[in-house]
This record gives structure tokens, sequence and C-alpha cells, in this order.
């Protein structure tokens, strides 16, 4: 039997005998099978049924969180924020994407406002959907003007 079947069984005994999980860490420990604190709990999890935490990183302190930040998949991406108005009415566009994509995304976007007052989005997607985030039917008050 490996170590992690018997820390498994350990963790697995001490919860049904209702400890807390600083309860079982501290008794991992004095026992030399001792974990990290995340596995650990995600294994108590398991043990007891209960679903993944949803939005982990809220509960991260600020000095970790750089790791959980969504980074954009797409390679070396460029942003580009269109800003103008609408009936008086302020919009911004801030599209992000690489090459072709991104020169075809600001054509669109000079041409239509979007439907939202703020809108991020990649290009590739906007290119996809121009319909679902884009105002066919407006147009801007005048030149919009845009930033990279």
């Amino acid at each position: 039997m490996t170590t992690n079947d018997r820390r498994q069984q350990r963790i697995n005994t001490l919860v049904k005998e209702g400890k807390s999980a600083n309860q079982i860490q501290r008794q991992l420990q004095k026992e030399h099978m001792g974990m990290r604190r995340t596995n650990l709990l995600k294994a108590i999890r398991q043990v007891k049924g209960k679903p993944q935490r949803r939005e982990y990183w809220k509960y991260t302190p600020k000095k970790y969180r750089k790791q959980y930040r969504v980074i954009s998949r797409e390679p070396q991406c460029k942003r580009v924020s269109v800003y103008g108005t609408v009936d008086g009415r302020p919009r911004r566009v801030q599209v992000y994407g690489i090459g072709r994509n991104l020169y075809q995304a600001m054509y669109k976007v000079a041409r239509h406002p979007p439907l939202n007052p703020f809108l991020t989005i990649s290009a590739g997607l906007l290119l996809n959907h121009p319909s679902r985030y884009l105002d066919q039917w407006e147009r801007w008050d005048s030149h919009p003007r845009v930033e990279s």
C-alpha cells in the first residue's frame, strides 16, 4: 500500500469522525503524512461528496491571485479600443487579437457600434458572431476615436 493510499484512508476515517480540516491536517502532520492544504481540501470534499468550490479565487489572498488571473489564449495579443457616441450616449469597444482578424474586426466596429455600452471581446469571436455583439441598424454619431 502506497503512502497516498494510506493518507486517503486516514482522511476518510477522520472525516467520518467529524474532524475539521484543521484537525485533519494536524493529525496527518503528526503521522508524517502531511500534504498541501489545497489538496487536502479537495480530498475532504470528495469524501463528503461536495462539489468543487465555485469562484475559489475570491477567497485567495491578493498576493497569490496573480496565478489565477485569466490570460488571453491568443499569443502576443494586441488590444485596440474604440470610443464614440450613439445618439449622444457613449459607447466603448475593446477588441483584442492578432493580424488579419484584428484588422477585420476593427473595420466592422468602425461601421457599427456595439449593442452594449461597454464591450470587451476577442476579434475572432466578433467576426464569427457580429450580429450578437454589434448593432447592425445603428451608426456612430461621428467617426469614433481609436486607441491601440
